[in-house]
């Protein structure tokens, strides 16, 4: 179990922060970033992730069209897709920081990454080593 402090203008000067892609700093008390202050930002940098994925021109359209049971299990899947491709960075993150990540993966990834019956799927675009990426590994990574 992990100890979270919330705290609600810490989330709301990031949230304003990222709507206005400004620069998103430590705290100014010399305290430099705290655990809960990381997790405020991880969730705060998701939310603007759904937020500006519902609002793609297409999504809008359809989701007017759609019934509301259909637009709750969409951005059921949406919340779900969303938390697979976090999932998937932090894994890449894992390997940068462990050192391992050059020797599968080139500077830059593309992948296609959801939930696709229950289980994450990744499908790679670019960037992975020793696979083709249109007939890359389905799967994990």
């Amino acid at each position: 179990m992990f100890r979270v402090t919330f705290d609600k203008s810490t989330c709301e000067q990031f949230l304003e922060n990222l709507a206005g892609r400004q620069a998103i700093v430590p705290r100014a008390d010399g305290r430099g970033w705290l655990e809960s202050d990381l997790l405020i930002l991880a969730a705060a940098c998701q939310l603007t992730v759904l937020n500006r994925a519902c609002r793609e021109p297409a999504s809008i359209q359809q989701w007017t069209k759609d019934s509301t049971e259909y637009r709750e299990a969409r951005a059921d899947t949406l919340v779900d897709d969303v938390r697979a491709a976090v999932d998937f960075c932090l894994t890449l993150t894992g390997r940068v920081f462990h050192g391992h990540y050059d020797d599968r993966y080139e500077p830059c990834v593309e992948a296609d990454v959801g939930q696709v019956e229950g289980c994450v799927s990744i499908m790679p675009q670019s960037g992975f080593k020793g696979t083709d990426s249109a007939e890359g590994p389905r799967g994990r990574h």
